[in-house]
Order: structure tokens, then sequence, then C-alpha cells
């Protein structure tokens, strides 16, 4: 209580501590300035009122101000601090999940020495996200291995459906130290987006899964995030029979939801495991640059006003980080038919010779895709 009552304002110019009446002759010497540019047409103006520049009798009292924020933090209730930051401070309400508010650089920090394009030796599966949009594609392609550890080996953006089929049924990557070749193995097309030549992004999509999604090298499926709580990371769509305009789709196609917000916890969890070479690591390829990872903090984890955890888009632009969460759907366990596990390797197999009783051992070694 004896500190609190000797609380005071730290001048950001001077670094001094001014005391209430101090703060508030600084105060009334300044003048109001808006944060936005005056809009040609005005619809209603007003001003949020931080109380730390109140001049309205004791609402701008510093030690008051610090009891009731110390107040609202003991509580452990969120309300209460949303009711400080909104009513006190005159700011939004937002709090962050620790672990989500990554820098630029803290998310390069994943960065490996593999080069882009190119496959590690001992991965097993490449597998491909793709955020559809008014104007193109932005894909992201995954290296994996069967523990689930993984590299980003190429990401971008592409303009027309013909340059993302390239891009999914034509394209090789060259696995290192092997002189062999990789191509995708599965992909997954989150099918949001605008409208595309008198089609919305959605119907486009579907129709496009349909004639190219499978009997191909590479399987590709549509996603979508569930609207709904999902148990587990992956769910089952019921078959569509109809595209959303309401044309018929003759044979149904089915499409997979996706916990999206399951998906970004695994997602940067394994970000924080390549920092620290640890389990399940994400990898980064040696080139990726700052417009990969300001895409990837374009959202952040925060505490809602009903104190639950959301994922918040807080950048203008998350594509990359909606397709990495498709990509790692693939490789999910809980895919249709199983994900990277697949390619687990065989235990040994022992087989014993009649005559002579002596063990031969063989090694079933690991499947591949390519």
């Amino acid at each position: 209580p004896v500190q609190i009552s000797r609380a005071g304002y730290k001048c950001e110019v001077c670094c001094n501590i001014w005391t209430t009446a101090e703060k508030n002759l600084s105060v009334r010497r300044g003048k109001w300035v808006a944060r936005n540019k005056k809009p040609a047409k005005i619809v209603r103006a007003g001003f949020h009122i931080n109380r730390l520049y109140s001049l309205l009798g004791i609402s701008g009292d510093i030690p008051k101000l610090v009891r009731a924020w110390t107040a609202a933090v003991k509580s452990n209730d969120p309300k209460q601090k949303q009711g400080f930051i909104n009513g006190t401070l005159a700011e939004p309400w937002k709090e962050t999940v620790a672990g989500t508010d990554k820098t630029i650089s803290e998310i390069l920090q994943a960065k490996c020495d593999l080069p882009p394009q190119t496959v590690p030796e001992k991965a097993v599966a490449l597998t491909c996200g793709v955020d559809c949009q008014k104007f193109g594609f932005w894909y992201v392609v995954r290296a994996w291995s069967y523990d689930f550890t993984s590299w980003l080996i190429h990401y971008g953006h592409l303009p027309t459906w013909e340059a993302l089929e390239r891009l999914l049924f034509e394209t090789r990557y060259p696995i290192e130290s092997t002189g062999r070749t990789a191509g995708i193995w599965r992909a997954a097309i989150d099918t949001g987006g605008g409208r595309f030549e008198n089609l919305s992004m959605t119907e486009k999509a579907y129709w496009w899964i349909r004639e190219h999604g499978f009997g191909k090298s590479c399987q590709v499926w549509g996603t979508k995030g569930a609207s709904r709580p999902i148990a587990g990371r992956i769910h089952i769509g019921k078959t569509l029979d109809r595209t959303p305009s309401g044309k018929a789709l003759p044979g149904g196609l089915q499409i997979i939801l996706l916990n999206t917000g399951e998906l970004k916890d695994a997602f940067h969890y394994r970000l924080a495991q390549a920092r620290e070479n640890g389990v399940q690591a994400a990898y980064l390829h040696n080139e990726t640059g700052r417009d990969y990872a300001a895409q990837i903090k374009a959202e952040q984890k925060q505490i809602n006003a009903r104190g639950l955890e959301e994922w918040i888009q807080v950048g203008p632009d998350n594509h990359l980080l909606d397709a990495e969460i498709s990509a790692h759907a693939c490789a999910d366990p809980e895919w249709i038919g199983g994900g990277v596990n697949l390619y687990r390797p065989q235990p040994e197999i022992v087989k014993t010779e009649r005559k002579t009783k002596r063990p031969l051992r063989q090694a079933a070694g690991s499947r591949r895709r390519w």
C-alpha cells in the first residue's frame, strides 16, 4: 500500500516520474489529435478517453488506477481485466497466450541447413497445403519423416489452376545425396475464397477436385475449418451432393473438416521444437524469408471475453499459416487411411531354416512414397 500510494506516471521524453498533479498539468497543455485520417464523410465523432489522461475529478488519480489494476490481476477473472482495459484504459481487450506471439526473428530460428526444394534423405513422404484466394493460391510443401519430424522445402503463390496442377502432379524434388527425386504424396485444398469466373472459389475448388483429385500421383482432398467443436484434429464431413449454389454433384464429394485450433497448436509446438532440435520438429529451409514468417505470426492465441483461448488474426495475411495447417493435417495419423506413420520401418523379421535350425534375418526396411 505504501508503494502504490507513491505511484506516478513515467514521462517517455524526460523519463521523470510525475505525480497525478504534474501529469494533469501536462495534459492541460496538450491537444486532442485523431489517430486516423479524417474521413470525407463524418458519420459519428467521439473520443476514447484513457483515464490516465482524464481531468474529470479523481478518475485520473494514478494510485487509484494502480489499485484497480492490481485488484483485477489478483482476481484471476478475465472479465475484471477486460473491464479495466476497455473501461479504464479505453483500449481493445486482448490477452495473448504465452508462446504464440513470436516475432519474425524467433520464427526464423527454426531454419536448418537444408537448401530449398530439396528433400532430406530420411524423409518418407511429401505433403502440400493450399489456401485458395480470389486471385491465386498460397501453398507450402513439407517433407516428413515417419516420426513426424518435418522440413519446409517449398512455399509461395501460384496464379492459376494450371500452375497448381503442375506443382501437384508434375513437380519432382531432388532427394539429397541419392540422385533420386520425390513427388507430392498427398495435398489438401482449403475450399474457401472469393469469386472466380462467376463461380465462388469454393465451387470452383469442388469441381476441380472432382476432376483432378484422385487417380493421379498425388491425392488431393478438399478441406474446411470445422464451424463447430469436433473431437480430435480431423473429421470426415458428410458427403456433399450439391454445391453451395445448389448445383448437383453427381456421385458426391467428401470434404474433410479440420480442427484448426488444435492443428495450429501442434504446428507452433513443432516450430518451438525445431528451435531446440527436439522431437517432431517442424524445420524451415535455409532460405525461408521474412515474408513467410510474417504470415505465420499473423495469428495469435488470445483469451477472449469468456475466458476461453482462441486464435485471432492480428496481421493482414495469414495464408501461409492456413496452408501449413493443411499440410500438417495431411500427415496426421487421424487422416483417412492414416498419415506418414504408415511408412514406419517394419520390425526385423526372423526366419528359421528347417534343417539347420539356423535363424535367417531379413530387415523389411521402410516403405517410401517414391
